[in-house]
């Protein structure tokens, strides 16, 4: 007959047990998300000074505020590092040429259009929505420009694919071949706003899909 002392080690296992699966399924269920923001989306950018304000110099500049207002779109936001890189490298290789340096509050407007509105989607995604193998093809705003999203996950313990959600965000170049494309990833997603859903690009986007530098060096 089992004794207390025999059945105490058993005990201690099962107990361990349950913790290590109450962990994996913390793993598992978490996403790389935040909270509902009680406003519109230019107004969660306004809330997060320091992060956005390239982003938003250039929104009001192509009037697009009241896009980001009103109506539902997938804003895939670039942070001020975005914009710093690509502005420095702009201004490296005109220095080397003898031409003055060029900023976002003097850029050519037309091109600065064209790229930006590659950042925002017509119709309000979540990474739910992009969780598809080959992603979906999405349409821009104004010019109806294609474009690629596609959920990932990260591993977790225990789990493959079981860890945070991420999207990986593609300028597919008008080619259907992956080679071809651009791609970035985010931060943090699905931020829900009154009139859309914001993905957080990382820092380390470049901002423009390598088109920056060429359309604005002219």
């Amino acid at each position: 007959m089992a004794t207390m002392k025999n059945l105490y080690p058993l005990a201690l296992l099962f107990a361990m047990w349950l913790t290590a699966c109450k962990k994996n399924d913390g793993d598992y269920a978490y996403q790389n998300t935040q909270p509902a923001f009680p406003g519109n989306t230019y107004e969660y950018m306004k809330s997060h000074p320091g992060q956005f304000d390239s982003l938003l110099l250039i929104v009001d500049r192509l009037h697009l505020a009241d896009t980001l207002k009103t109506g539902k779109y997938t804003l895939f936001a670039p942070v001020n590092a975005s914009f710093r890189y690509v502005v420095e490298n702009l201004n490296a290789v005109r220095k080397g040429k003898g031409l003055s340096p060029i900023y976002l509050q003097m850029a050519d407007s037309a091109q600065l259009d064209t790229i930006m509105t590659r950042y925002i989607i017509r119709t309000a995604l979540s990474t739910d929505d992009m969780n598809f193998a080959d992603g979906i093809e999405m349409q821009t705003v104004r010019y109806g420009y294609v474009m690629n999203g596609r959920r990932k996950t990260t591993n977790a313990e225990g789990f493959i694919g079981g860890g945070p959600s991420y999207l990986e965000y593609s300028d597919m170049k008008k080619s259907k071949y992956n080679r071809d494309w651009v791609t970035t990833r985010t931060q943090s997603v699905n931020i829900a706003t009154s009139s859309g859903i914001v993905h957080v690009l990382r820092d380390d986007h470049a901002f423009g899909f390598d088109e920056f530098i060429p359309r604005l060096n002219k």
